[in-house]
């Protein structure tokens, strides 16, 4: 190889490992290096940052804020209820139905757009059904998966979109995916169908959950969670506020109300109030007893007011959008209380509740939290695009606005399939017809932009092209084929299928079809096979994530509601791998 092209597999190299050490952020990755591509002299300038216009990269972001549009609209929401009605009561037919809207959904949006539309219905499902929501959630975030490999909108196929253009080649349009993805999801769901209720557990608190529709107090464990103090004569909290008497950083404890009786009242109602002896007042945490004393507090024990106090108080209950800008950041950072009146009574996290200072707890994908606050600041919140709400709003849902939004989708898919429009230009359309309507408002579409997302992608294309134009792509190839005569096509789709699989897992999808797309290419034109057949071989690989929490972000949206832990996935992600994979193998071997 040449000197340049030894330069640029380091590059790749140290980008691997340090997607791999986990400590730098990849959207920090994608910014620096068409930097470092263009002082090595790798790239001209200009190339290195074509990634940012072009057109795939584009759609991916205007897709973020059309789908910010349709849940603003109401129309998720109605389509949630359709669904729960749907059902019928009948644990398998809520399962069947899931699964397949989830897959449709999928092919007309992004899938983790898709999953988040699906988690709300299938948790207020589950509770109509009484069944553990972990019976659900999971199948459903796969279903978004296996309906995503169908349709461009999916990110992995718009990187594969993205990486032919971006070489010169033909790219796919919307429904090019279609002939191959379609069966192949088919199949996945039979499967799901067939495997989910035989292969996950059935959770006996969220079982609990399920047949309580008015509070997931089982889930949450709130009675070792929430405690109820009372202020002692001399104490030297007697005079404080009482809706801050700063516990939170002396303690960390949470205050959430004043208890009087059976009667509560919220701190959020106690503005201008102080604390006098003998009030109680109710704080989620975990108490220390001598540290209690020595601010003039005992603990009462519960005698039942736990369900008077659940009843009387507004509550919510949302996830972490895994791709919002909460990831990272704790409630304190986010200001929850100043913009909602919103207080974090716990934290669902990897199959545990957590109480204590949650104000300073940086919050994580895959989380959910429980939330206490005002009717009005809840309702705010649950517009956040930071968080996903898992309870139904509390907000009017318009049918003509909700139909008008749809229309406009319709629109956008019939112009991108039926006559060919680029995808990027159509949703642009939808996005404009949308805002003249006043059915989406441009502020909350940018702030839905997984710029993370977007800036990862578009920086990582030219190190696609650097591969190629300096021929590392090519050389790995001659290192893996042999010299004289060709592999089998479907020895060759496998390959591919099964490296992108693989790297999903670890690195995510979308990085799987950016790092192997341009060693796809290369591949191809070294067999004589279609570019477009091997890049797809890559970006549906790069979609079946199924065996950690941690391969793509739906499957992360579901751990929380659904109290999965890492083994949950791998108990039913490593035999729908087993079934996936060799469909779509021959499924592409078919098609070509």
């Amino acid at each position: 190889m040449t000197p340049e092209a030894w330069t640029t597999l380091a590059v790749l190299g140290a980008v691997v490992l340090a997607m791999l050490w986990g400590r730098v952020r990849l959207d920090v990755l994608g910014i620096t290096v068409p930097i470092v591509l263009v002082l090595l002299g790798l790239l001209p300038a200009s190339r290195a940052l074509a990634g940012f216009g072009n057109p795939a990269v584009l759609a991916l972001m205007f897709i973020f804020i059309i789908t910010r549009g349709l849940e603003r609209s109401g129309a998720t929401a109605i389509l949630g209820r359709l669904l729960v009605r749907q059902a019928q009561n009948s644990p398998r037919r809520g399962l069947l139905v899931m699964l397949v809207t989830t897959a449709l959904l999928s092919l007309v949006m992004n899938t983790v757009a898709a999953a988040a539309v699906a988690l709300a219905p299938a948790r207020n499902l589950a509770r109509r059904l009484g069944v553990s929501p972990s019976q659900l959630l999971l199948p459903v975030a796969y279903a978004a998966l296996l309906g995503g490999m169908a349709t461009l909108l999916t990110t992995a196929n718009l990187v594969a979109d993205a990486a032919l253009r971006q070489a010169g080649l033909p790219g796919f349009h919307l429904l090019s995916f279609l002939p191959v993805g379609l069966p192949v999801a088919a199949v996945g769901l039979a499967f799901l169908f067939w495997a989910a209720p035989r292969l996950l557990p059935q959770k006996p608190q969220q079982a609990q959950e399920a047949r309580d529709l008015s509070f997931p107090l089982e889930s949450y464990d709130l009675v070792h969670g929430l405690h109820a103090l009372q202020v002692v004569p001399g104490s030297p909290l007697v005079g404080r506020s009482a809706r801050r008497p700063y516990l939170a950083r002396t303690l960390g404890l949470t205050p959430l109300a004043r208890m009087q009786g059976r009667r509560f009242e919220p701190v959020f109602r106690l503005e201008g109030e102080a604390l006098e002896a003998g009030d109680v007042l109710i704080v989620a945490g975990n108490p220390q007893p001598e540290r209690l004393r020595a601010l003039g507090l005992r603990i009462l024990p519960q005698k039942g007011w736990l369900e008077d106090y659940l009843q009387q108080v507004p509550w919510m209950e949302v996830a972490v959008h895994p791709h919002g800008h909460a990831v990272g950041r704790t409630p304190q950072e986010l200001r929850l209380r100043e913009r909602y009146a919103a207080l974090v009574v716990a934290l669902w996290r990897t199959g545990k509740a957590l109480y204590h200072a949650l104000y300073r707890e940086p919050l994580q994908q895959g989380d959910a939290l429980l939330v206490q606050g005002p009717p009005e600041g809840l309702e705010a919140l649950s517009q956040d695009p930071d968080f996903l709400p898992l309870t139904p709003p509390r907000r009017p849902v318009s049918r003509r606005r909700a139909a008008l939004a749809l229309a406009w989708w319709g629109l956008v898919l019939l112009l991108a399939a039926a006559v060919r429009v680029p995808l990027a230009w159509a949703i642009l359309l939808g996005i404009a017809g949308m805002a003249w309507t006043g059915l989406l408002s441009m502020d909350e579409g940018y702030r839905s932009v997984d710029w993370r997302s977007v800036f990862l992608i578009a920086g990582f294309l030219p190190l696609g092209e650097a591969l190629l134009r300096t021929g590392v792509a090519d050389a790995l190839t001659r290192w893996l084929l042999p010299q004289d005569g060709t592999w089998p096509l479907p020895a060759l789709l496998a390959l591919l299928v099964g490296l992108a699989s693989l790297l999903a897992q670890v690195l995510g999808g979308q990085v799987s079809a950016l790092l192997l797309a341009p060693w796809a290419l290369a591949l191809a034109q070294r067999q004589g096979v279609s570019p477009q057949i091997a890049v797809m071989a890559v970006a549906l690989g790069s979609s079946m994530a199924f065996l950690l929490p941690t391969g793509h972000p739906a499957n992360l949206l579901m751990m929380g509601p659904g109290g999965y832990t890492p083994r949950d996935y791998l108990r039913l992600g490593l035999p729908l791998t087993l079934v996936v994979y060799p469909a779509l193998v021959l499924t592409l071997w078919w098609w070509h």
